[in-house]
């Protein structure tokens, strides 16, 4: 399904920057950028800390890196999510159905860990296969937290939401090829339409917020169907 758009720009692998210059104004123009207005960052500036001239000592480090990629061929995602500090090196690799998000296989590979007992949660996300990346899937994690690990539980989260990241690219890109010249504010528009539950739940999507606005005034692409498969095949 489509995902939250304003996070696709570079959001395939976690290497890449993820931002990007958002939003123009006439949502319904052919390849319009919704540019809304840019506000100064006060907040940020009102959290800077004071000038101190204590030297400071790095105590940790932790590393994390999410890389998805396509296997067209058999319509599957594989994403690839390791985390490595000074005592952690551990990575997840799992392989997903590239519509339903339905996990068809999962290994996980703990080459540094505390202490050697950590290993034998290697296989705590078996009982996942089958499952579809979708909310509630946590829970099921927890049910199996006493032989599991925290820091796999936590890289897992991050895998499965770069999964949904790199599915709404996907879609992106089908929208742009099944309705050349379609506008970011209609691509937000039928987003909308298979994602109800995004509206206010957070302060962009809130129904008064000017990016808000500016899709719902969106026209939808001519001839766009009632319902609407080939967004999702795949």
């Amino acid at each position: 399904m489509l995902l939250l758009l304003d996070q696709m720009r570079g959001c395939v692998t976690s290497r890449n920057k993820t931002g990007y210059t958002a939003c123009a104004a006439t949502g319904n123009a052919p390849n319009a950028k919704l540019v809304l207005p840019q506000e100064k960052d006060h907040k940020m500036e009102k959290n800077l800390a004071p000038v101190n001239t204590e030297t400071e000592r790095l105590l940790c480090t932790r590393r994390k890196n999410v890389d998805v990629f396509l296997m067209p061929l058999s319509r599957q995602l594989r994403v690839v999510a390791e985390m490595e500090d000074s005592v952690h090196h551990i990575r997840i690799d799992m392989i997903v159905k590239q519509t339903s998000l339905r996990i068809t296989a999962i290994t996980c590979d703990m080459s540094s860990i505390p202490d050697q007992i950590c290993r034998q949660a290697r296989d705590c996300f078996d009982h996942l296969i089958g499952r579809r990346v979708a909310p509630g899937l946590t829970r099921l994690i927890k049910q199996k937290a006493p032989a599991g690990c925290t820091h796999l539980a936590n890289l897992f989260h991050d895998a499965c939401y770069n999964l949904t990241m790199a599915q709404g690219v996907i879609t992106e890109e089908k929208l742009n090829a099944m309705y050349p010249g379609i506008s970011e504010a209609q691509i937000y528009n039928i987003f909308m339409m298979f994602r109800p539950e995004l509206r206010n739940s957070c302060i962009r999507y809130a129904d008064t917020s000017p990016f808000m606005k500016i899709v719902d005034s969106a026209s939808l692409p001519e001839n766009f169907p009632a319902s609407y498969p080939a967004v999702n095949s795949g």
